[in-house]
């Protein structure tokens, strides 16, 4: 007569020897899949232009080849945005603020520190509410965070603006046939009253020499 321990020694033997395989099965991974995801940039407004800005290293790269924080709003952006005066572009520019000289706006506050400007890749004198900057005459603005690079000498480490004019061209770089222009009118609470106007004349002109 067997034993009742050695019978049950033996089942939980032959249970064991049954079930390893199984679980040894479930525990096997599965084979990897390729997840392949695409996506499109959506930007309606342009707030991240594509084409090349020489602004930040000399080099004609985007923004998105350039390892700089900067910001680049061209003139179809702050027509399509209504921007009229220089603190506007604190809406589109992160780290930027206006400031408050006696209510100019000639620069903003880039990373706490008053922003230097410059036109068409040139340095000009320091306007903290001096006078006020325009941009109705400016095809592009950009706004680079950090200091200048070393191609522009000694600068803030806050940031600075730089205003690209327009030129008397058409969009396809064609000559003018006629002057152009528009003026605005804007009128306010407070006896507000402002008159702009711009205009260019017939011609063609290079930017680059």
């Amino acid at each position: 007569m067997r034993s009742p321990c050695r019978l049950a020694v033996g089942l939980l033997t032959a249970w064991f020897s049954v079930g390893l395989p199984v679980c040894a099965a479930e525990d096997e991974p599965d084979a990897d899949e390729t997840v392949t995801v695409r996506g499109d940039t959506v930007d309606r407004i342009g707030i991240v232009p594509s084409e090349p800005v020489d602004v930040v290293f000399g080099l004609d790269k985007s923004l998105f080849e350039t390892p700089r924080s900067a910001t680049s709003i061209a003139v179809e952006t702050m027509d399509r945005l209504g921007m009229t005066d220089i603190d506007d572009l604190v809406m589109l520019s992160p780290s930027s603020f206006t400031q408050s000289f006696f209510g100019v706006s000639g620069s903003l506050d880039l990373r706490g520190t008053s922003g230097e400007n410059y036109f068409n890749g040139i340095r000009r004198l320091d306007n903290p509410g001096n006078y006020a900057t325009p941009i109705g005459a400016a095809d592009r603005v950009d706004i680079v965070r950090g200091p200048a690079s070393v191609i522009y000498g000694a600068s803030k480490i806050g940031g600075y603006m730089n205003f690209v004019p327009k030129s008397a061209r058409a969009d396809t770089g064609q000559y003018l046939r006629d002057p152009t222009g528009e003026v605005s009118v804007t009128g306010g609470s407070w006896d507000k009253a402002v008159v702009a106007a711009e205009g260019e004349v017939a011609g063609y002109y290079n930017r680059d020499p």
